[in-house]
């Protein structure tokens, strides 16, 4: 938009000051002539601008834009999430091996390794522990498929079995020597009384 303004110096004795601005409008406004006079200055032309109303053919076309506006692209979060959960049932029935992080066998921390590796090429640690560590606390109520779920086996109340979590209080992990990598419910009584909690490796 482009304006011009003059004014007569309000400094002057008596004098009064005018502002003239010509500015270039959009086409839905109309232009007229009025004179504004103050006081006994004599009048000037001084130039308004009337806006048309809000017609009926531009809400019809806002209303024509937001029924076209596409929708929203799948939660990229959600999808790898998915392909963790996906990598890590298809291993049900792998033999457990303690240390063990390929599907020759597997120990606990080692199934979730290997399962983070493959689908997402993170290197996370081998070991329960250092797996808590690294990861951050879900609320209880706000679990999701992929998060990792942890128990403690041990006196000291200390992280020593992971798995991978998938969601109404299921989980998939390598189990214990003479077992296979397998699905078991975290409201078992063994495994609710073990709980430690959820931790979340995704964003």
């Amino acid at each position: 938009m482009v304006s011009k303004s003059w004014f007569r110096n309000a400094n002057d004795a008596g004098a009064t000051s005018y502002n003239l601005r010509a500015t270039r409008c959009r086409p839905y406004r109309k232009p007229t002539i009025q004179f504004a006079c103050v006081g006994a200055t004599p009048c000037r032309p001084a130039l308004f601008f009337r806006r048309r109303p809000f017609g009926a053919a531009a809400l019809f076309c806002l209303v024509l834009t937001g029924c076209a506006t596409l929708p929203l692209p799948p939660n990229p979060g959600a999808a790898r999430a998915r392909q963790v959960t996906e990598q890590a049932k298809a291993l049900i029935g792998k033999p457990y091996r303690y240390g063990g992080s390929t599907p020759a066998g597997f120990d606990c921390s080692g199934f979730v390794c290997y399962v983070y590796r493959q689908t997402l090429n993170l290197s996370l640690p081998h070991n329960s522990g250092k797996l808590y560590a690294a990861t951050r606390p879900v609320k209880h109520g706000e679990e999701s498929p992929a998060d990792l779920i942890f128990f403690s086996l041990k006196r000291n109340n200390a992280p020593s079995h992971v798995g991978i979590y998938l969601g109404n209080g299921q989980f998939v992990h390598a189990s214990t020597t003479g077992d296979n990598v397998k699905i078991s419910n975290a409201n078992d009584p063994y495994w609710r009384k073990r709980l430690l909690g959820v931790r979340r490796v995704l964003n």
